[in-house]
């Protein structure tokens, strides 16, 4: 019996900082209360903040330029920021929902934002008829909140996204090419050729935003309420020009990178 404590409480010391408590009930087989009074005695913080809340994970601060425009590009792309209206918490969570051929690009956006990511947390969401599962995973990062709101400002975010201009002047231009990578990564797409690069936004404003500061020209989709913006082979070879696509990207995928490696000249 003593031995199969040791091995529990083993357990819940590599399982604390990314599971919920109703999780490591079910992992451990054992109650709330016994956790509690485990973790006591383990000298174990609890990772929630309030009840139903999702993980705080630790933060990395020093982020590089690139790194961090990369992951609010991405995250202007395909993240969400979302309260937890069942359980009424006030703390935002940051989401990120991919295709599961993105699962990846998933785990380095997080591994990038913190110290404490754990692949095996990240939920896989069953497809809908004729789509493929959906890799998903949200967490509390308030520092990462706090950089997304400097650089973008929104509601709904996906409909009426746009770059706060001020702002983003201000930032470096490793920075400004990190973003645009990232957006391109979420919601870009890559010729074969690897001579053409468009991106697709609900936010017209955002597209605008996106030809200020990259150049591109504007299309309005006849299908759905959705706007292009497209780069020739001239807007191509000035963005590798710029660091588009880094000779050591530590964020980026061989997906996309393989595409733009095709014309690039080193």
């Amino acid at each position: 019996m003593t031995q199969k404590m040791t091995d529990e409480k083993i357990l819940l010391l590599q399982s604390n900082n990314h599971k919920t408590v109703k999780e490591l009930v079910i992992l451990l087989s054992i109650s709330p209360r016994t956790i509690a009074a485990w973790r006591k005695n383990l000298k174990l913080i609890a990772p929630y903040k309030l009840k139903g809340s999702r993980l705080k994970h630790t933060e990395r601060e020093d982020i590089n330029d690139f790194d961090l425009g990369w992951c609010i590009g991405l995250f202007a792309a395909d993240g969400c920021l979302t309260k937890n209206r069942q359980n009424r918490s006030p703390i935002n969570r940051i989401f990120l929902t991919l295709g599961i051929d993105d699962r990846e690009m998933l785990e380095i956006f997080f591994t990038t934002l913190v110290t404490d990511f754990n692949k095996t947390d990240v939920k896989i969401i069953p497809p809908s008829i004729g789509q493929k599962d959906k890799a998903k995973y949200c967490a509390t990062l308030p520092l990462f909140e706090t950089r997304i709101k400097q650089i973008l400002q929104f509601n709904k975010k996906t409909y009426d996204m746009s770059i706060i201009h001020n702002e983003f002047d201000k930032k470096s231009p490793s920075f400004k090419i990190g973003f645009l990578r990232g957006v391109i990564d979420g919601d870009g797409h890559v010729s074969k050729s690897g001579k053409m690069i468009s991106i697709v936004s609900a936010s017209e404003r955002f597209i605008d935003d996106i030809i200020t500061f990259y150049g591109g020209r504007k299309r309005k989709r006849k299908i759905g309420k959705c706007w292009d913006v497209f780069f020739n082979k001239k807007d191509v070879e000035r963005l590798k020009s710029m660091g588009l696509n880094p000779p050591a990207p530590s964020v980026t995928l061989d997906r996309k990178t393989t595409r733009l490696n095709i014309n690039r000249k080193i």
